[in-house]
This record gives C-alpha cells, structure tokens and sequence, in this order.
C-alpha cells in the first residue's frame, strides 16, 4: 500500500533574494509507514542509516503485471532479469506500492531562478520516479526540478533494482540526495536507505500453500491425492497447488525456497514473497540450461504480483556437489533464544563440510542477507546429502515454540527385537513392493521381507549402527548451537542401508515429513509388520507424535519417492505466510 506523504511548505520570514536555498528531502526514517512533514519525526538522523532507525526499501523484482510470466524462451542466464525493476516505468497500482515514498517539501515562495535535481546512488542499484502526475515517469540522473515543482513540494517513489548478493559488491545501502540551486548558491539534503533483505520460511510460520509436481506416472498421482488429502484435513483452505514438472523431475523441495521480504507501510507491512531458484546445475539436461529445468517454474509460473524470482550460481562447479545444491539441503531452525543470543527468525541449516560445500555464490547471497546465520552439519555419509534426511521442525506447545523430529535408528532397533521377542519374527513388511535394481535399470526386485530377516541382515545393521552414530554427531551440533535437549526431540524409526555407495533410509523416511500447520504432519506411509492387527511402524510413529498434540497423517511415497532415495517432505514445497509481528528491522535494533 502506498505510504502517505505530507508536503509541508517553508515560509521564510526574509525575502527569496536574500536566503540560500531550501533543500528538505524526506523518506520514512523512523518506520512508522508514513514521511512526516517539516519538523516531524522522520527529520532526525535521516542520512545515516542504522539497526535502529533509517528508511527501508523493497527490491522490486516482482512481476505485478505478468508480463514476464511463460517467457520460456529466455535463457536461464537471464531469465530471473525480467521483473518491474528491469524497466522504467511504474506497472500499475501494485508496482507503486513497492515503490518507498519520498517527499521533497514545497518550498513556498522560491525564486524564479531556483531549482532542483535529485539523484540516488549507486546509480546502478536504485530508480526514482515522481508520483505527483497523472503517469508516473522515471526521474533521470539529469532531469531537473523547476520553480513550480519545487513550490509545490514534489512527491517521489524509490525502487531498489536488485537484493545484496555479495556485501563486498554492494552493502545494500542507497543515497537519495536533493541539490537545490538559487542565486550562485546550492543546499543538499541526504536521506540513506537500506534495501530489505529476504527472510527464509521455517516450520512456525503457517502454511497457505502446499504445492507438488504434476507428474503424469500413477505413484506421484497417488502421492498429490494423498497430500491434498492431508492438507485439506490440516485445515489449509487453499487446495493444493500442482506445478508443472519439466522431465519428470518429482522433486519439488529441491526446486526452490520460499522466503519474504517486508517493509513498514500505513497500514502495516508490506510484504513480497521471495523464492529462490536451486543453483543444482544439471549435467544430464540440455545445453541451453545449465541450471535444473525444474528450478524454472520460479520464474515461468510462480513469479508474478508481489511474487519474486531470484537465482545465483557459479557456472561449473563438481558433480559431487550438485545434490548439496538441491534446496532439500536447506532448512531454518526456527526462532530461539540460547547463551543471552537471540535469533528472531532462526537459523539456517545447511549439509556441508569443508571439503564439500553447495554453491559459493549462492551460500553468499544466503549469508548476506543478514537476519538468519547458518549452522552447517555434516551430511557428507547419506547418499543424497540432505539436511531434511534426518531431521526436521514442528511447532509444539512448550517454551521453545518447536521441537526436533530426529530419525532414531536405537528406537528402530528395539522395536523389531521385542517384535521377534513376541513371536513376530516373520511378520511381513514392504509387502509387494519392491527395490529399483540400479545395476539393471528399469529393473526391480521384492523389496518384502520380514521383521527377523532385517535384523539380520548384515548391510542393513552396518548401515543403521553408523548412520546412528553421524545422526548423534548432527545432535551434537544443535545442542551446542541452540541448546537442544532430550526434552525437545521427537525420536521417530529409522533404519538405513547403502545405496550407491554411501547411506539412505531403508525404512520409509518419518525425519523427511511436510509440516501442515500446528499439530499436523504427513509422512510416508512405512508399509511395516501387522503386529497385533494393525501396521506395526504406524502406531509406533503415531505414540511419537501424540504426546506433542500431532496428528499424523500418511502418504503413500514407495514407488515415486522412497525407493528413489526420497520422502514425503522431498515431493512437496509450501509457501507460508510472512510470520506475524515480526519486522526484520525492529528484530535488528
């Protein structure tokens, strides 16, 4: 929504001959939505941007008109340059209410020879428009302010035309300067604005759409009904959202992260939904992209009105290091506090090591936000390298807020052994599906089996008692880093075996679920042993999940995610709403 603005005029009390000239430039420096006139609250410390007090401004990469929206032809170089701040005109409504407003006060009785020029620097990184005619236009580095303008005090609007990637670029500050000329003299004003940075999406923040790929093939079909199902029954009012898929690509997390971007408006925030594209380069698809296809639906069908598209890479880069740059790697430790440190809006947790780590240049443009430092774990043992293999977050009642769901491999274990201590020893799971043979590819084998089989079989064992150990170490580092404790952890089933060459879940993966809202999530259906009439796997998961208040609800994922190396949670991606009275800006002072 636009941010009022009230033109004061000047009035001296000696004659226009006499005076220098009057250069008064004002913008929303206390954040309050609203630039004051002469005198009022947003004139002190206007040219020196701080934590606690300066004026804000949108990047305005969004498409308010959908004019970019199916440009399929541009090439992925270039595809993320078409938005509002590419050209020079103000795209309706929408567009100029990303626009921060600014004021330069009407000068009452100027002399005929005044006049004004206003300019923003780096020039390269911002846009002025005047927004005091029928049509707004662009406010060039040489266009000038006359008599007439200057006595009637002129409205401006301010567009940011990029996000900090790389503080040692560009530090996201912006000066706006007015230069008033009269008589052989010249008066300056100077406003200094900050542009907003993204914040990711954690698991708190409540779910407005849950989205997955529309793939043709009848397990991903059963996945979505499944999900759509979970969802409706979690109360989200939107139906889901399915996105088309380019080449079968069903993994919908890897394919971006949502975030938002806000500043202070009249009548609230004003926010802008930010979604970043995987910088994953795809060494199996076409030339022409170097980047994954399916990373474009960002730009081809979600990017729109208040909707931005962002991507960075570094082109190249190893093959070993492309799954890490798959967004299932990166998550947000919602908001804590620990050791008198406070982190509003929580922090990132990203797979890698020092030997193995994403893309440079888009960990930079992570880090230079500034609202969300990044914990690193080491996922370098599991096969796919993801953080979401392993754990996730889901908003509890407690003093925290939030507990960790944690695959435990020892829970595992002690369930199947009092199962054969019971006499359930051949009870069957995995009935009638079956393992993809990756050395014979499209073949397959029965993966059914049955309770005392898998404890003894030796690779499966080997696996899970390592993977227990490295899930201990990634424990570790949270309860160093935010002070988790036993308290806080959902200990959920979990057992592992080794696929091309490193570990993944053998039991379906309960860790890798979708967070619907409080007191909701959906995880993969586990097809465990019938023990006592019912799925064995199931209730024990349900027990995990009932003390904190969850209600679980399964998805079937065997054939088109599991044996692939992937869950519940890697099939789908959810935009949430902006979390509720948190402002970056108030979080920062």
């Amino acid at each position: 929504m636009p941010v009022r603005i009230a033109l004061l005029a000047w009035v001296g009390a000696c004659s226009s001959g006499s005076r220098p000239p009057f250069a008064d430039l004002r913008a929303d420096v206390d954040r309050d939505g609203i630039v004051s006139g002469r005198d009022g609250a947003d004139e002190r410390a206007e040219d020196q941007w701080t934590s606690a007090r300066g004026a804000l401004v949108l990047a305005n990469i969004d498409d308010d008109l959908g004019r970019c929206s199916g440009r399929s032809a541009i090439p992925d170089t270039e595809i993320d340059r078409c938005h509002d701040a590419e050209n020079e005109v103000v795209d309706g409504d929408a567009d100029r209410a990303d626009l921060a407003a600014l004021a330069v006060t009407a000068w009452d009785d100027a002399p005929s020879d005044a006049r004004g020029f206003v300019r923003c620097v780096p020039a390269e990184r911002c846009r002025l428009f005047r927004l005091d005619r029928d049509v707004p236009t662009v406010f060039g580095a040489n266009a000038r302010l006359d008599r007439a303008a200057l006595r009637a005090g002129v409205a401006l609007g301010l567009e940011a035309t990029d996000l900090v990637r790389d503080p040692a670029d560009w530090d996201g500050l912006l000066d706006v300067i007015l230069r008033v000329e009269t008589g052989g003299s010249e008066s300056e004003d100077r406003v200094q604005f900050r542009v907003a940075p993204f914040v990711l999406n954690h698991h708190l923040q409540a779910p407005e759409r849950v989205m997955a790929g529309d793939i043709s093939g009848t397990p991903e079909a059963t996945y979505r009904a499944d999900l759509a199902r979970a969802a409706t029954e979690a109360g989200i009012a939107e139906p889901m959202v399915t996105l088309f898929a380019y080449i079968n690509d069903q993994w919908t997390q890897d394919h971006f992260e949502a975030a938002w971007s806000s500043v202070p408006g009249p009548d609230g925030p004003h926010d802008m939904t930010v979604l970043l594209r995987t910088p994953h380069v795809d060494y199996f698809d076409v030339p022409s992209s170097p980047l994954r296809r399916a990373g474009r639906i960002v730009f081809e069908s979600l990017r729109g009105p208040n909707v931005a598209g962002v991507q960075a890479f570094l082109p190249g880069g190893t093959e070993d290091q492309q799954t890490l740059n798959s967004l299932g790697n990166l998550e947000v430790v919602p908001p804590y506090e620990f050791e008198r440190r406070a982190y509003p809006f929580g922090r990132m947790l990203i797979g890698m090591t020092d030997a193995l780590a994403p893309d440079p240049v888009f960990l930079e443009l992570l880090q230079a936000q500034g609202v969300q430092p990044r914990i690193a774990l080491d996922t370098s043992w599991l096969s796919v390298g993801h953080v979401d293999e392993t754990l996730s977050f889901v908003p509890v009642d407690s003093p925290r807020g939030w507990a960790v769901v944690v695959a435990d491999v020892g829970l595992a274990l002690a369930l199947f052994e009092d199962w054969v201590a019971a006499g359930h020893g051949d009870a069957e799971l995995f009935t009638g599906l079956s393992w993809l043979d990756l050395d014979e590819l499209p073949g397959s084998y029965s993966a059914t089996t049955t309770v005392s089989s898998v404890l003894d079989d030796p690779e499966v064992m080997a696996a899970s008692d390592a993977a227990e150990v490295e899930i201990a170490n990634q424990l570790a580092v949270l309860e160093r880093e935010a002070g988790i404790q036993e308290a806080e952890l959902i200990r959920v089933p979990s057992l592992h075996f080794r696929s091309v060459g490193a570990s993944v879940a053998y039991l379906p993966d309960t860790a890798n679920l979708v967070e619907l809202g409080p007191g909701h999530v959906a995880v993969a259906d586990p097809h465990g042993p019938v023990i006592d009439g019912e799925d064995g796997l199931r209730r024990a998961i349900v027990q995990a999940f009932a003390p904190r208040g969850i209600t679980v609800h399964f998805v079937e994922d065997w054939d088109g995610y599991h044996r692939l190396n992937g869950d519940a949670h890697c099939g789908s991606n959810v935009i949430r709403a902006r979390p509720e009275e948190q402002d970056w800006w108030k979080a920062t002072e």
